[in-house]
Parts: C-alpha cells; structure tokens; sequence
C-alpha cells in the first residue's frame, strides 16, 4: 500500500466519522431522543470521535430523558445512584427517573428499581416491591433481575426459603447468557444433591444442554 492510499483511506474514514457526528448533533438539536441519548452517551464515555465530556453528556442525557426516553432516564437514574459524571449521589433523583423509566418496560430500570427497595437504599426497604419489580424485568428479558429474585428465594427475602426456586431460576439465568461455569455448578448441585433434592435426570438434563450448546468446554463427569 503506497503512503497515498493510505491518507486517503484515513481523509475517508474521518470525514465519514464527523459527518456521522454532524448528522447525530443535528438530530439532537432537532428534538430525537434517540439521538440526544447516543449523543450523551459519545460525550460520556468519550467514544467516536468525542471529547469525554461529563457536562454535556448530562446535558443531554437531562434533555432525553425530559422527552420520556427510557434508555435516558435509566442510565441518568444510574448515574445518580453511582454519582458518576462528577455528580453527588442522590437517590431521591434516581428514584424518581426509574420509575418513570418503569412505566416505559424497561428491563434494567425494573432491575435497578428492584435492588434499590431490595436494599432500603433511597426508598423504604420493601422486599415485596422489590421482588414485583425483579419480576417484571425477568419478564422483560434481564438475565440479571433473575439472578436476583432467585438470591431473594435463597436467602427467603420476602419469600419462603426455597432452594429448588432457586436453582430453577438460576438455570434459567445460565441458559440466557449461556455461562457455561455455572451451568455445570447448578448440574453439580442437582447431581450430588446439595441444598436440594438430588436429582440425577435433572443434572444429565443440564449436562447434555451444555455439552450441545459447548461440546468442547462441557463434558460430562466420568461417574455419569
């Protein structure tokens, strides 16, 4: 490749990236949520081609999430919660935001409302409510809201103690993200009979599921 070509494919690829950021810095002066979400996102974390940015990805992120953009509001709730961005931490804030965001079905606002009553943290503690909200964000497709309800089922928070909920639970989580370490753990579980029942179909059930789905990292024991 001559030292020509080669600057002429970076002119390309930078006048590609500031027409990409004209074009999404118009969109978001015109209104888009959308837009003004991926722009503060850009300005957060200081990707394709943008400054990192604290002020003005709070900038827009606020104007995103004041059109009712549920992406917006969950991860400016976040950034209250973790007081990211330069901001001071105030839950009374993300509180507010995810509820909003809440009403909009989004899976992490749901997960993220549900740990904050799970842990008394910004609201009354409030195991019912928190496992409603883990509920409808596994509902919604959150890996993570299932790994929380099956802990409130494992440490009986604001339900009975029930083992078997949750490795049931726990399975399902495995089977969504595909965690191959913790497939075989749960398998374990059932095949040795440890906190739960012993069930040995139920672990050769969960061993052949891996072994289809990873045939070179999921094997099973010697003693099955």
């Amino acid at each position: 490749m001559t030292m020509r070509t080669l600057l002429l494919i970076v002119l390309i690829f930078f006048s590609g990236l500031i027409q990409a950021q004209d074009d999404l810095l118009k969109k978001s002066e015109k209104g888009d949520a959308e837009a003004m979400f991926y722009l503060a996102s850009s300005y957060f974390l200081g990707e394709k081609g943008y400054p990192q940015d604290n002020e003005k990805a709070l900038l827009w992120f606020q104007k995103s999430a004041d059109k009712g953009y549920a992406e917006s509001l969950n991860t400016l709730g976040t950034i209250y919660i973790k007081g990211w961005a330069g901001v001071k931490q105030d839950y009374g804030k993300a509180v507010k935001l995810l509820e909003k965001a809440v009403k909009s079905n989004h899976a992490d606002a749901c997960n993220n409302l549900g740990l904050l009553y799970r842990d008394g943290t910004g609201v009354k503690q409030d195991y019912k409510k928190a496992i409603e909200l883990f509920q409808k964000a596994a509902g919604l497709g959150s890996s993570s809201a299932v790994d929380n309800l099956a802990y409130m089922y494992y440490m009986g928070w604001g339900v009975g103690k029930n083992y078997e909920k949750n490795l049931e639970l726990i399975e399902k989580s495995v089977k969504m993200t595909k965690d191959k370490q913790r497939l075989v753990q749960v398998a374990y579980f059932y095949l040795k009979g440890e906190e739960v029942k012993q069930n040995i179909p139920k672990a050769i059930e969960l061993y052949t599921w891996g072994h289809e789905n990873f045939p070179a990292e999921v094997a099973f024991p010697n003693y099955l």
